[in-house]
């Protein structure tokens, strides 16, 4: 059973590949590529993200500003990024959370209150979405209260040296092959080659040289000679020559081989479940994979 990933390239509005730091002033929402407002009075407010409450919105609610999809696969393990916040909301009652998606939603800063500054951290080169969640509150007057975010700022300052193109992973005999390709490489120094048996565990199994500097298709491959029985998960690493780690990708084949055994009795030729008697038999091993015969002394 062949598994093949192809990546793809993505140019998002938001973040265009290669081209960093990338700055979001929040001129217009909902459009293609453009950052998306889900209910609720929200809008863009003088060059602002913004909920601008003056009494309107509701008690016990919740609104969501959201990036477009966000394609960092080009940068290092990661992201910065930059924001300036200005609010004024019920201290403890309304919180906006600041979150960002890399397989699950996770909560980088959580505000309350009023204050205003520039925020700054780091996400990993995984993340695919960016947003602000503002939950409100039960009780109390919700009158001149807002939030505004001026804008944002992703800075991939270290862009990673290889484009892959497949990846991609066969079942044989007794050993799974993976095979990968890269379209270009720069002071890319070798792969690391992971394996999981539930896709969380990750242990690494091999290292692969690369190919330092090239604008040419380069084919590489590696054997797994002791799979695991079931799933396994392979995730490919690339290292470049300043130690800057790049998750490439992951692909999975299922080893699950349960052979069919048969005797062949020397002399006779004859085909046996099993050996009948003391002697020496050919026992003759098929799976989907091939045929394997092995000489066994019976007693």
């Amino acid at each position: 059973m062949k598994i093949l990933i192809t990546i793809i390239i993505f140019l998002s509005g938001l973040v265009v590949r290669s081209q960093y730091p990338s700055v979001e002033n929040f001129t217009s929402f909902d459009g293609v590529d453009e950052w998306s407002s889900h209910g609720g009075n929200t809008g863009s407010h003088a060059g602002y993200l913004c909920v601008n409450t003056s009494g309107v919105y509701s008690n016990d609610s919740t609104y969501i500003f959201e990036s477009p999809d966000l394609d960092f696969s080009d940068c290092g393990l990661d992201i910065n990024y930059e924001f300036y916040i200005l609010l004024d909301v019920r201290n403890n009652k309304d919180i906006i959370y600041v979150e960002n998606y890399d397989g699950a939603w996770n909560t980088l800063h959580a505000y309350t209150g009023s204050g205003a500054g520039t925020i700054s951290g780091e996400i990993s080169n995984l993340t695919t979405k960016f947003r602000f969640r503002f939950v409100t509150g039960s009780t109390g007057s919700t009158n001149n209260k807002y939030i505004h975010i001026d804008y944002i700022q992703f800075d991939c300052s270290n862009i990673l040296p290889v484009s892959l193109i497949a990846f991609e992973c066969e079942t044989k005999q007794n050993s799974i092959l993976l095979e990968w390709v890269t379209a270009t490489e720069f002071d890319s120094e070798h792969f690391i080659v992971q394996r999981s048996h539930d896709g969380t565990n990750w242990f690494n199994i091999g290292n692969i040289y690369a190919s330092g500097y090239s604008d040419m298709l380069k084919e590489y491959s590696f054997l797994d000679t002791h799979p695991i029985k079931g799933d396994n998960y392979y995730r490919l690493v690339e290292v470049s020559g300043s130690g800057t780690m790049e998750f490439l990708g992951v692909v999975n084949c299922i080893y699950d081989i349960d052979p069919e055994i048969f005797y062949i009795e020397i002399g006779t030729g004859r085909i046996l479940d099993k050996p009948y008697k003391p002697g020496v038999y050919i026992r003759k091993t098929v799976t989907d994979y091939g045929v394997n015969y092995e000489k066994i002394l019976h007693y």
